[in-house]
């Protein structure tokens, strides 16, 4: 509960600094918008190889899982299941692909868009 709600509010108080930088400086918005989502991206992928590689050590563990897939679960779940797993096994490589292809393309059509 505490993670859903401390996520509520850096989501809502993340639109209101965007607000306001965009305020003091319209023109920028496109590259304030790149900046976010690649600071965003960067520290999703470092959390997602980390967690994949075992680096948290059962850190943020609850539940059967952990962190989400910690090392307590069965090491051929975690590996195929996380970075960088999901990309080097040969059985998961079209959800690898749907999995690039939702993160980089759509997100990325949905920036220029905006």
């Amino acid at each position: 509960d505490f993670w859903s709600v401390l996520q509520a509010v850096g989501f809502g108080t993340s639109f209101f600094i965007t607000e306001r930088m965009m305020a003091k400086e319209p023109t920028q918005a496109l590259p304030i918008t790149a900046t976010q989502c690649a600071v965003s991206a960067l520290l999703s992928a470092l959390w997602a190889l980390g967690d994949g590689l075992g680096a948290f050590n059962g850190m943020f563990e609850f539940g059967p899982y952990g962190s989400w897939l910690s090392t307590t679960a069965d090491e051929s779940l975690r590996s195929a299941f996380t970075l960088p797993g999901l990309f080097l096994n040969v059985d998961y490589t079209k959800v690898a692909a749907a999995a690039a292809f939702t993160g980089f393309i759509t997100t990325a059509g949905n920036r220029v868009g905006e």
